[in-house]
């Protein structure tokens, strides 16, 4: 195994990088990634020959089939301050897929690389660096399948092609080839090195000592050596020795986070790394304060204390503080390995680091699990199909309907897991009927914290064959942390057959307290002295579930209470979705002008609101749901609130109860898309490089310069404010005379047509490949979900100045194989202005079997993943490039939508043009 590849440790100072397999670059805001989101690649994508490449159970995991050539992953774009950062660490471990297979050839040899590519590389130098392994290499170890390995990498030296220094816009790693099995590389998780805290890793060839760490508290510098007997990782570790458990014996070693007092209000510090402790160096008063520590000079914030519940081997810790200060009151924001333990007793610390999440991330990364489940839509259970003794459950009519046997015992029906913060609702609540089970032992609700074990709290059924609620107050159970599920529990032994249907299940008091106004009016409260407080009486007379409702009493004008959301309001992203609903009863006769239980989102002085309350039923209790996607971004907003605005009749009430919010997060791809229109059966485009609005009549042509990119309302598209962006280092200031390209699409049966006419100062070759060029660049990809580039096609079409012939390319580094060039058809032009045009015709049946299902040709109504890319070169280099969408494909974060519309939908002329 000399030669082998799966992993290997070398002396100090060399570069220390994964053979063949995983290394990964992390967002220096972040500063570590961590995959503990289902789904969440968080940036990284395949790049090339890659089987599969996903986020599941905690880690990343990289799926490469036998006999592979070079496969490789795109890492996010940072940019990464390579000047500040040395390097990464990351958790990981490989397996062969066949789990027969135990030893690997000895004779086996691969040849991988990784890539960097500079924001500004050195001028005459080639664009990226690049490293063999195999050659940098001066002592291997096997790392044998199925082993959890923790891999340092330092990439402070660079490399002669391009030195490893200033900003790094993105990376490319490439995996083992040519591997006899298909093999996986589950990563769990990586850290940057050397960012926020200097000495990570208490290694003493690079840090005097455990210098910059400076001694606090009790105790000297002795209490405190880097050793090499044990460690985490790599060489060294950090012993400690304790001075006693008397409360005066605390000691540590403090360092300050890097730009910590410049951090937001409200961002979440997390300090993490491993302790071994031996179990006799631990007693009942021993305490373990690897926290993160904020203060203003006076008063001090701390995050917890590490539970210690592992002994005499290494284990991982987190504690997270959310910062409480302004940067502007804060003097200190530091790192403090705090500890108390038996005199003379040793433990061990290794690879401590801190994490960063600014209030925008912490929300935005946010999943928002679904904490509302309504049942609306015919099919879907939403998650709730985990049971025993439940049989032929079924979404249909607005209900969740299942059934259990008769003498049944212990029925009970799991829902969907979170996790859920338990401290932030006040129970649960759901509406149902069932046939059968009155006065019988079993209703009940459980729940089950992530950390385990489990709580319950019984409801009762007051009739069969009737709708009725059932709230779970668990303010004074179990319920702390964070919730993994619930489960309710329906009658035992029922003498027949039960039929049950669930109309929907709710958290309480999730985004705001006091939904159903069981205990008085408070939190709620009058909004702006817009009416008196005796107005809004809770009482039980008129009631939809629980003991009380809301009753407002009418006072011949505008006036309402309100709340705002809490620790949410100015933090949720901008494009996401909030929703009110809840339940009204307007008696018949009321005189009734409006009724708005609304969300208002205030920012600088303007408000945005859902719509009002259609009242179309009197004398009953009726629904309401009204959405509002925020226009906001967060740090431009007053609040979020939730409003109970109505305007009645002096002395005429009306009633609500049941007032819930859920929060969506902004969809995955919204800000920019675009039209293709049909042809008309008369109309032709001839492909001759004279691209005219004349010539693609009724095209929905979509103009993108630097004015239009972002914050300009689409004509086409009502609401959608575009969300374009520039590549982060083609920002430069681009005015319309420099830049301005209008591109139009447009379809028939046989193919796809693309055309741009662009206003450019200067026309600007580089090649040889078209995309170093001013250029007509586009993708498709099968959904705009899609985040995987080796699943798009992206033809690229640019004028050879020299010649003015026209390159045309589809096929970047292994996406999608169908080469286009024999089919398409295309030609450009270059005036001597600089201003040029350019167009391709695209036979649909160059792109069939690319998409399962089958996108092609499309029928009115489709709808695939499309993001145009418009890139203006001036002297040979990039001056402004931008796209349709949040972010480029590349960066995994999915493309934009094209549709395909006929032609009477189109709009006829837009003024910009």
């Amino acid at each position: 195994m000399k030669n082998g590849f799966w992993g290997f440790k070398i002396t100090q100072r060399e570069h220390i990088l994964l053979a063949g397999l995983l290394v990964f670059c992390i967002s220096l805001t972040a500063g570590a990634t961590e995959f503990n989101t289902d789904g969440n690649r968080e940036g990284w994508t395949v790049g090339h020959a890659v089987d599969s490449l996903e986020a599941k159970d905690g880690s990343l995991v990289a799926t490469v089939l036998a006999e592979t050539s070079d496969p490789y992953i795109n890492g996010p774009y940072g940019p990464y301050d390579a000047d500040r950062a040395t390097g990464i660490q990351l958790r990981m471990r490989w397996s062969f897929l066949d789990e027969g297979v135990e030893a690997i050839p000895e004779d086996f040899q691969s040849g991988p690389r990784i890539y960097y590519f500079p924001v500004n590389p050195v001028e005459g130098l080639p664009g990226h660096g690049e490293k063999g392994y195999n050659d940098k290499l001066s002592e291997w170890w096997p790392l044998e399948p199925g082993e959890w390995t923790i891999i340092y990498v330092d990439l402070w030296e660079g490399t002669a092609q391009q030195p490893w220094q200033g900003m790094i816009g993105n990376y490319r790693y490439d995996l083992a080839d040519g591997v006899f099995m298909d093999y996986q590389v589950e990563v769990d998780w990586i850290r940057l090195v050397d960012y926020w805290v200097q000495n990570n890793n208490f290694e003493r060839f690079w840090f005097d000592n455990f210098d910059p760490w400076q001694q606090i508290g009790a105790g000297t510098e002795d209490s405190f050596e880097v050793t090499e007997s044990d460690s985490f990782s790599e060489w060294s570790s950090l012993q400690i020795t304790g001075l006693g458990t008397d409360d005066s014996n605390y000691h540590a070693l403090e360092q300050e986070i890097y730009t910590g007092t410049e951090l937001e209000k409200g961002s979440r510090v997390s300090v993490v790394g491993a302790y071994k402790i031996p179990a006799d160096s631990w007693d009942a008063d021993s305490t373990l304060w690897f926290r993160v520590r904020e203060s203003d000079g006076t008063a001090e914030y701390l995050s917890d204390p590490v539970e210690v519940t592992t002994f005499d081997e290494w284990a991982q810790f987190s504690s997270t503080l959310v910062l409480e200060l302004e940067p502007a009151d804060r003097t200190s924001l530091s790192v403090q390995l705090y500890s108390k333990n038996p005199a003379g007793a040793e433990f061990y610390v290794d690879d401590i680091f801190v994490d960063v999440q600014s209030p925008e991330e912490a929300i935005s990364l946010e999943s928002f699990p679904n904490a509302n489940w309504e049942f609306n839509v015919d099919g879907d259970d939403l998650g709730w199909n985990t049971s025993n003794q439940i049989e032929n459950i079924e979404a249909v009519g607005g209900s969740l309907t299942f059934t259990y046997p008769a003498g049944s015992n212990d029925p009970y029906l799991h829902g969907p897991a979170g996790p859920y913060p338990g401290p932030r609702y006040g129970g649960a609540a759901l509406r149902m009927r069932i046939n059968t089970g009155l006065d019988l032992v079993g209703p009940e609700m459980f729940w089950f914290p992530t950390d385990g074990g489990h709580a319950s709290s019984t409801f009762t059924i007051p009739a069969i064959n009737e709708w009725f609620t059932a709230f779970i107050d668990v303010d004074e159970q179990d319920w702390g942390g964070e919730i993994n599920n619930i489960r309710f529990d329906f009658p035992n032994f029922v003498e027949e057959e039960a039929f049950v249907e669930i109309d929907w299940i709710r958290f309480l008091d999730e985004h705001i307290m006091n939904n159903s106004f069981e205990s008085g009016i408070e939190p709620w409260t009058i909004r702006n002295n817009e009416g008196v407080i005796s107005d809004f009486i809770v009482q039980s007379d008129v009631v939809y579930s629980g003991q009380n409702a809301l009753m407002i009493n009418g006072s011949g004008g505008y006036h309402a209470v309100w709340q705002q959301l809490e620790g949410y309001n100015t933090s949720i992203p901008q494009n996401a979705q909030v929703t009110v609903k809840g339940m009204y009863y307007v008696p018949d006769g009321t005189e009734l002008a409006d009724l708005w239980v609304r969300i208002n989102e205030k920012a600088d002085g303007v408000e945005n609101l859902s719509e009002h309350v259609a009242v179309e039923q009197y004398d009953a209790w009726a629904p309401f749901e009204y959405t509002l996607t925020l226009n906001s971004e967060p740090q431009n907003r007053d609040w979020i609130s939730v409003e109970l605005f109505s305007n009645v009749a002096a002395g005429q009430p009306i009633y609500l109860d049941d007032i819930f919010i859920t929060i969506y997060k902004a969809p995955a791809n919204y800000g920019w898309p675009v039209n293709a229109v049909r042809l008309d059966a008369d109309q032709s485009i001839t492909i001759d490089g004279q691209v005219s609005a004349e010539e693609y009549a009724g095209a929905q042509a979509v103009v993108i310069n630097s004015e239009t990119l972002n914050g300009f309302d689409d004509p086409y598209f009502e609401g959608v404010t575009h969300g374009g962006m520039n590549w982060p280092s083609a920002q430069q200031e681009t005015p319309l005379d420099d830049f301005n390209g209008t591109y139009y699409f447009m379809w028939d049966d046989e193919n796809f047509y693309a055309g741009l006419s662009a206003v450019d100062d200067t026309y600007s070759w580089v090649g040889p490949d078209p995309n170093g060029a001013d250029a007509l660049q586009f993708v498709f990809a099968d959904s705009p979900d899609n985040q995987d580039i080796s699943t798009m096609f992206i033809p690229t079409l640019a004028i050879d100045d020299g010649d003015s012939n026209v390159v045309f390319k589809n096929a970047f580094s292994g996406w999608l194989p169908q080469d286009l060039s024999n089919d398409v058809e295309y030609a450009g032009m270059v005036e001597a202005d600089g201003n040029y045009a350019i167009e391709i015709r695209i036979p649909w049946t160059s792109m069939q079997g690319a998409f399962e299902p089958e996108a092609f040709p499309p029928a009115v109504g489709d709808m695939i993943g499309f993001c145009i890319l418009a890139i203006d070169y001036d002297d040979g280099a990039v001056q402004w490039a931008a796209a349709n969408h949040t972010n480029l494909p590349w960066n995994g974060t999915g493309v934009e939508r094209l549709y395909f519309i006929e032609r009477d939908t189109a709009v006829a002329d837009w003024s910009i043009y």
